[in-house]
């Protein structure tokens, strides 16, 4: 073979080498694209893990303060609903008796005595419960209404119902209504009002749910 021709080989072998080392560097730049791609698609479908049981609990501790001033932000609304007119009865002794009850009570302006815990459930959803216990100490007044006169029967109580029933003490007050006498009477309603302090440890609840701490239950206050 003359050194021409080995040398037109040559460089022809070069050549082709040289273009089956593009071919594979372009086919490699494709596959990665592809699994980036795929990467990314899958990360953006993944909803968001709950964090592990060994990290969970510092998670929601630190979600503990703004969860907490959140649901003191809300509480004065829970307890303006208490202070609306609804029906109540003695629990025994006083057949047939009834009347309307308002509570009126003052949140706690300070919250800070809190405890937490956490919980693990079976839900895929809702993987963890978050408890978060706060103690609030709130003054209540319970004020008890029924019709004016002597007759407290099913008549009377239908004039009074739409000025007391959903309504404010004084609204119902003045639709006709008369503060729950003393005497014999408050036994079975209670008497004109009675107060008490809420002093209790409140009990609210978060599920963990797509990568945060969702509200669940709270309480409300009870004398009984």
């Amino acid at each position: 073979m003359s050194e021409s021709r080995f040398e037109q080989e040559l460089q022809a072998t070069r050549r082709k080498e040289h273009e089956e080392r593009k071919d594979r560097k372009a086919a490699g730049i494709a596959v990665g694209a592809v699994i980036l791609c795929a990467g990314l698609a899958l990360a953006e479908e993944t909803p968001p893990q709950p964090p592990s049981e060994v990290n969970v609990a510092k998670d929601f501790e630190d979600a503990a303060p703004q969860l907490l001033q959140e649901w003191a932000e809300r509480r004065p609304k829970v307890l303006d609903l208490l202070r609306l007119g609804r029906w109540s009865k003695p629990t025994s002794g006083c057949m047939g008796v009834r009347y309307f009850e308002f509570t009126d009570c003052t949140p706690t302006k300070t919250l800070s005595d809190y405890r937490i815990d956490v919980t693990k459930t079976d839900s895929v959803l809702t993987p963890f419960i978050g408890h978060l216990y706060v103690q609030v100490r709130e003054p209540c007044t319970v004020r008890n209404a029924v019709p004016k006169g002597a007759s407290w029967g099913e008549k009377a109580f239908a004039k009074i119902e739409p000025f007391c029933l959903g309504k404010t003490y004084e609204e119902c007050i003045t639709g006709g209504a008369k503060p729950a006498p003393k005497s014999s009477y408050s036994a079975c309603t209670g008497g004109p009002s009675r107060s008490f302090t809420y002093d209790d440890e409140i009990h609210l609840t978060y599920r963990w749910s797509k990568g945060k701490w969702e509200f669940q239950d709270t309480a409300t206050p009870d004398d009984n």
